[in-house]
């Protein structure tokens, strides 16, 4: 027997709808600013009845507050009453810590950006080292923004690597093995000294990309994030997908090649990220091409003629596009958003992807399925942090 179904909180269930309601309403009201209640209706497609009790239960949560909005200047109307999110004390931080970068900001709780900076590391830090390196960056952006460390009443981190819901801890010692045996939440709640979670970079970046960038106004979508690694997160039916131990949507790691392929540093052979990854691009086209400072000088070159570079740019969209192929068979998505360094190839990576997606992929699907490149950029996961962040703040359940 399903427990969770028994006592009516399961996937389905009369509450998680009533949750999943209340989050499209208030992403709504997110993105609207102060709306009516008929305007939320029809920005939501939820019943103007669900709308007001939603309205109403998130009023006395304190969540959202009622303000009027400015007069029309059409002959006959008056002011009209609207909703919008509460003006809550306190902010909030989101740390975006990558294998080669760090980025922080600090947000109100409506989501506004109050600071942020981006920095470039050289991966390999210690547990120790990324934590004091992402509280002094905290520290430097709560000084720019003129914000008291006690007002930081929420902080998320982004991190590369699965975070296993049931037991709270990063899923792969090959990705970060210094984080391995600790309690990331914990460990991070104690270096910043404000209640902080934990997740998963491409979970976070696809939560970014629906909630101000290229996944807004769909339910069903995957985010695909090829750099130094590949990642994907899913958001099915409006919410984060991360799967029971954090590892729904390793893309990366879905086999192309046989036993014979390239070593990957999750321990099989042949795996996606070994053939598509931003630095197996630049190994493979050296010995042929000279030294390369990076992905960018092969997707110049490649718009300058390089014949090697657009051959190589174009197979690795293929190969993307079977394995985004495989993910539309399996959950079919409306949209899939293209994220990370590899985006900056725009068609010439694009197209072969969209070429083989049409090849691949079940046709019905395959001519649903939008794709499109990420609006947010690099942003993505530093942001789907401050909505993770965020939204806690504005919900009732």
């Amino acid at each position: 027997m399903n427990i969770e179904a028994s006592r009516g909180t399961g996937p389905g269930s009369p509450a998680a709808l009533k949750q999943a309601n209340t989050d499209r309403l208030l992403e709504a009201v997110r993105q609207g600013g102060a709306v009516t209640q008929a305007g939320l209706a029809r920005l939501t497609g939820l019943a103007p009845s669900t709308v007001s009790n939603l309205v109403r239960e998130l009023i006395d949560a304190g969540a959202l507050e009622v303000g009027r909005a400015a007069r029309s200047e059409a002959p006959g109307s008056g002011t009209r009453r609207v909703v919008r999110l509460a003006a809550m004390p306190g902010n909030v931080a989101a740390v975006d810590l990558g294998r080669f970068h760090l980025a922080v900001a600090i947000a109100d709780v409506t989501g506004r950006v109050l600071a942020e900076r981006r920095r470039a590391t050289t991966g390999g830090w210690s547990l120790e080292t990324s934590l004091s390196e992402s509280r002094a960056l905290i520290d430097e952006l709560l000084a720019e923004a003129g914000v008291g460390h006690s007002d930081l009443i929420r902080g998320v981190v982004a991190l590369p690597a699965p975070i296993d819901r049931r037991t709270r801890r990063a899923g792969s010692a090959s990705i970060l093995p210094a984080w391995v045996g600790v309690d990331p939440d914990e460990v991070c709640e104690q270096a910043f000294g404000f209640p902080t979670s934990v997740q998963n970079d491409s979970n976070l970046g696809a939560l970014g990309e629906a909630t101000w960038g290229a996944g807004r106004g769909v339910d069903d979508m995957a985010y695909v994030w090829v750099s130094e690694g590949v990642g994907c997160g899913l958001i099915m039916g409006g919410r984060p997908h991360p799967g029971v131990g954090g590892v729904a949507g390793e893309l990366g790691h879905t086999l192309q090649r046989n036993d014979y392929g390239d070593l990957c540093r999750c321990g099989n052979r042949g795996c996606l990220e070994t053939l598509v990854s931003t630095r197996a691009i630049v190994r493979l086209l050296e010995p042929r091409s000279g030294p390369l400072s990076g992905f960018d000088e092969v997707v110049a070159r490649a718009r300058g003629g390089d014949h090697l570079c657009r051959r190589v740019l174009s197979e690795t969209g293929r190969h993307i596009g079977v394995a985004v192929a495989n993910l539309i068979n399996l959950l079919d998505p409306q949209r899939i958003v293209i994220g990370g360094e590899i985006a900056r190839a725009g068609d010439l990576v694009l197209d072969p992807l969209s070429d083989a997606v049409h090849h691949y992929a079940i046709p019905s699907a395959a001519e649903t399925v939008e794709i499109v490149p990420s609006e947010l950029g690099e942003r993505a996961e530093l942001l789907g942090a401050v909505a993770t962040a965020t939204h806690s703040m504005t919900s009732i359940g």
